[in-house]
């Protein structure tokens, strides 16, 4: 027997379906679903600290170590991160990691560190390997550095990074690596200002080439955005977007790109993640929208809107 269910029951249905579907921290399920090796949420630091877990796929393996990094009125641990309304695929509570580069006294290198598993592994992103980096980012300002959000290789020398990703002069995004003979490459996007002091998100696939044309791949997303065709390149490295990356078994850092002082990011990073593949844009724009998806309130207009239509439709 095929029973119907009362207007009540229908509308309690379609709420209750809305609100389960957006209750749960949308913005780390999906991007979880996708597999990241290395996913540091940073909402355990206060209680861990140093320890920095990893929620991704090579688990422990890929622990950060906060190095540096000091409380600043208690707060540069716990700092407030992505959050509703604004956007509402995050906990009410969702915090991020801050960091210094302002010359005061609470300007300590600060970092997140994780170390290499070694040869090969999974951070290690060689000729014709792909890797994506992702993040949440709110920058202080960006004055005459190039402050780095995620950077691997450049632990011990200024001339070797695998790879990095970077707030540049005028609040632009920036992807830096070397090749095996010390030139360097970069990517330089068109989107400026983006040193605004709110909350952005970013993530950059790319696929390293042999030196020949045409074998090097980029794509990059801000705000759900594509934002590659606006960009440029530039460097020394022979082939630059094709160029073959220096491979170095190094820390991969989060807020910094040396053990030395200068280039640490100067603000606040969340939800850092990094892939061993490149992610397509249609999975980076929907990792967007799970950030900004309805709160309770657009649900329960929804709810209202659909349940009057199906009222329409049955009379």
């Amino acid at each position: 027997m095929i029973r119907t269910l009362s207007h009540a029951g229908l509308a309690g249905l379609i709420f209750s379906s809305l609100v389960a579907c957006c209750s749960a921290s949308t913005y780390p399920l999906a991007v979880l679903a996708d597999n990241p090796v290395g996913y540091w949420r940073m909402t355990d630091v206060v209680a861990l600290y140093p320890l920095v877990t990893n929620s991704g796929t090579a688990g422990a393996a890929l622990d950060g170590t906060a190095n540096g990094v000091k409380p600043h009125n208690q707060a540069w641990f716990g700092v407030e991160g992505p959050r509703p309304s604004a956007f509402a695929g995050f906990e009410a509570d969702n915090v991020g990691v801050g960091f210094a580069d302002d010359g005061t006294e609470y300007d300590t290198n600060g970092r997140i560190e994780i170390d290499d598993p070694g040869m090969d592994s999974v951070l290690d992103a060689g000729s014709g390997d792909s890797i994506t980096m992702e993040c949440w980012f709110n920058s202080n300002g960006v004055g005459s550095s190039q402050e780095y959000m995620i950077s691997k290789g450049r632990e011990g020398s200024s001339d070797y990074a695998n790879y990095g990703l970077r707030l540049n002069y005028g609040g632009l995004v920036s992807f830096h690596f070397h090749t095996p003979d010390g030139k360097y490459v970069t990517w330089d996007g068109g989107l400026t200002g983006l040193d605004d002091q709110q909350w952005h998100y970013v993530a950059l696939a790319h696929t390293f080439g042999d030196g020949t044309a045409g074998t090097g791949s980029t794509l990059v997303c801000i705000d759900g955005v594509d934002i590659t065709s606006g960009g440029t390149w530039g460097g020394t490295g022979a082939g630059l977007q094709d160029a073959i990356p220096a491979v170095v078994d190094t820390d991969l850092m989060i807020g910094g790109a040396r053990a030395s002082t200068g280039n640490e990011f100067d603000g606040t990073l969340d939800e850092v993640a990094v892939y061993d593949r490149a992610l397509t844009l249609s999975e980076m724009q929907s990792h967007y929208a799970a950030a900004t998806v309805p709160e309770p309130g657009t649900l329960v207009l929804l709810a209202s809107l659909l349940l009057g239509s199906l009222l329409i439709r049955r009379k």
